[in-house]
Parts: C-alpha cells; structure tokens; sequence
C-alpha cells in the first residue's frame, strides 16, 4: 500500500518502510499524524494517531493511547477510512 499526498488530501507524506509495517508521517493543516500500516491474516489495517514523541516504530505506534484502527480488504476502502480517521482525530483530539 503506497498513501501519497494526494490520497490522503495532504501536505506532507512520508513513508518508512518497516519489516512489520509502513509507517506513515502525514502532515494536514498544520497537524501531523502517524499511520501504521499492517498486513493481518486476513486484511489489511492500519493504526491512525497523532504524532508523538519518541521512537516511530511498528509496536510504538500499535500501543500509542490515542487514535483509531481500520481495517479492510480493500485497498481503496482502506484509504477511505484512514481520511476519515485523521479527520476525526483532527477535531476531537488536537481541536
């Protein structure tokens, strides 16, 4: 799964590739956030969450208290989803 600018409607993408993830630096409208992406059995997940201090690993990310998981078989549908996720995350957490 590759997230751009473009599919996230963002400023700023960088991506990290991990051997249990991708990690994912968004920056949108002055906020950033981090995503995790997973590759589970049977789909594809992701953990969305404001970034944090510290070390950006896979395990970090999965534990971090705040923030939301999606899931999807779809790739897509995924994308979708994680838009929506920073939204959330966005308004109710940063303000």
């Amino acid at each position: 799964m590759l997230l751009t600018n473009e599919t996230l409607n963002a400023n700023k993408v960088i991506r990290y590739k991990k051997d249990d993830c991708e990690i994912y630096v968004v920056e949108k409208d002055g906020k950033s956030f981090l995503i995790g992406v997973y590759s589970g059995e049977h789909s594809t997940y992701a953990k969305v969450t404001i970034a944090f201090a510290g070390n950006w690993n896979c395990e970090n990310i999965l534990y971090a208290p705040f923030g939301y998981f999606v899931f999807s078989t779809d790739e897509r549908e995924l994308v979708n989803k994680i838009k929506r996720k920073i939204d959330e995350l966005s308004r109710n957490v940063l303000g």
